[in-house]
């Protein structure tokens, strides 16, 4: 091993507690205050892609407790990615940990709300291409869909606009469909209403547009209006004409 490859291989043993910031300085002949910059540096790219994924977090917590959450995700989770964002992916399940190990103040809505960012920044900026035309009905193929036990959505939506809101603490189920809009380009979240679900499930199960009109109880007519709405939303593609 040459000197360039001992010197990453120390600075990854400092970066994950291997070895300290003390030992290195030692060893690189520099002072302390020098070689700490690097740990110190790694560890603010980590909370920058936190609190930038999950935008709404930290109001929901006292700037102690965020600290404490941020600092103890760094420790379980270090960077391992070159691009910054994707090291903040773990988050929501490292807030289903907390919680199932007895954390009073992370509920399920927590979890469910952090789940939700990370879809919204998935569906921006994932490469899956979104078709410009299509030759039979399709979903968008950014979709992500998730089942939540709270009104999360609705909730994001709201707060920011006013991140002084109380996270929903009531039980209301909903199905929410995020994906990466056709047009904007920006991700978007929609709950799911009926005429969403029947437009996703005649496309899912590619179902012939009679026998969908058919089981659904309504005319043909009404069933092309469900799904040019859902095709305006950009949740499904139709061929053109």
């Amino acid at each position: 091993m040459n000197s360039y490859h001992r010197g990453v291989a120390s600075m990854r043993a400092m970066l994950l507690d291997e070895a300290s910031v003390e030992s290195l300085a030692l060893a690189w002949a520099q002072p302390v205050e020098r070689v700490a910059i690097y740990r110190t540096m790694v560890a603010a790219h980590s909370r920058t892609a936190i609190e930038k994924n999950y935008r709404s977090m930290p109001a929901l917590f006292s700037p102690a407790r965020w600290d404490e959450l941020v600092t103890g995700y760094y420790a379980q989770h270090r960077p391992w990615c070159f691009e910054l964002n994707e090291n903040a992916a773990q988050f929501p399940e490292y807030l289903e940990h907390l919680r199932s190990a007895g954390a009073s103040d992370i509920s399920v809505a927590h979890v469910e709300l952090a789940r939700l960012e990370w879809a919204e920044w998935n569906a921006f900026s994932t490469a899956v291409e979104i078709p410009n035309s299509v030759a039979l009905p399709a979903l968008n193929p950014t979709l992500h869909i998730l089942e939540n036990q709270y009104p999360v959505a609705a909730f994001l939506s709201a707060c920011h606009e006013d991140d002084s809101l109380a996270l929903p603490d009531t039980p209301a189920p909903e199905i929410c469909f995020v994906f990466r809009s056709p047009r904007s380009e920006l991700h978007q979240t929609l709950v799911a209403d009926p005429e969403l679900l029947l437009a996703f499930k005649i496309v899912h199960d590619g179902l012939e547009f009679g026998t969908a009109a058919r089981l659904a109880g309504i005319s043909i007519d009404d069933l092309v209006a469900v799904l040019a709405r859902a095709q305006r939303l950009g949740l499904v593609l139709l061929p053109n004409g």
